[in-house]
């Protein structure tokens, strides 16, 4: 089996320059999206790489296809750039909760604030999300683990209940010190 290509700040970089270039050369209308998960650790260095470019925006068609045409020239996996996360982003957020973190001609990418992030892998809950999560927590702007909880609360009201959700929360941050 193949070691799987990763992205550390730079090379997300520079695919998305390509892309970039890519969606312009095409005369597509400019795209903004906005990335979350790994490629946002990676993009502001609280984690060294990610297997994917992860978007809450929905991708248009001419958008994967120019993906999938920077993945042939760069020998990146077909679906380096993905949309999957788009059923995962919690309610209320938005691009006038981002920040602006690549700014090509045809195409702007965003990202949210740690406390988006933090809520939605605390969403995810997944093995790396915790590790994920000690790293985010000092950069959030959560008061209190109650405030971190209340905004998970705000953003996934469907969510199921959980008993141990202010403990976890409070544990993350008593780890993140």
């Amino acid at each position: 089996m193949l070691d799987p290509i990763l992205f550390d700040r730079n090379r997300m970089l520079a695919a998305l320059d390509s892309l970039d270039r890519k969606l312009e050369a095409q005369g597509q209308p400019h795209q903004e999206l906005i990335v979350v998960g790994g490629s946002y650790l990676a993009l502001v260095e609280l984690r060294e790489s990610t297997r994917d470019v992860d978007v809450v925006t929905r991708l248009t068609s001419a958008t994967r296809r120019a993906v999938r045409e920077v993945a042939s020239e760069q020998s990146l996996p077909p679906r380096w750039m993905n949309d999957d996360a788009a059923t995962f982003v919690p309610a209320g957020l938005t691009a006038a909760h981002c920040a602006r973190v690549f700014d090509g001609s045809a195409l702007t990418v965003l990202a949210p604030s740690a406390d988006w992030i933090f809520i939605m892998k605390l969403y995810a809950a997944r093995a790396v999300d915790g590790p994920d999560m000690i790293r985010l927590w000092p950069r959030t702007g959560f008061e209190s683990t109650e405030a971190a909880v209340a905004r998970y609360w705000a953003g996934y009201p469907h969510a199921p209940a959980d008993e141990y959700l202010d403990a976890y929360v409070a544990d993350i941050a008593a780890r993140a010190k």
